[in-house]
């Protein structure tokens, strides 16, 4: 019997990355989503990826910005 591979068509992401809402970055983050927009355009947050309408972070990101600032204090 012959076997045949299975290709994803999409790549998918990383095991331990997945895409957050504003609502669950807030919630990392402890800000508020003024805060978390006002950072993203001052360059100073990860920025979001346009998935249609939607703005999603990579948890990834976001948890390494968090890590980022506890080195720092």
């Amino acid at each position: 019997m012959r076997q045949t591979a299975v290709v994803d068509p999409v790549p998918s992401l990383p095991p331990t990355d997945r895409l957050l809402s504003l609502k669950d970055v807030c919630e990392r983050v402890a800000l508020s989503r003024a805060s978390v927009w006002r950072m993203y355009t001052e360059d100073e947050f990860p920025k979001p990826a346009r998935i249609g309408a939607r703005s999603l972070w990579s948890e990834r990101e976001v948890s390494a910005w968090i890590a980022e600032r506890l080195e720092a204090r």
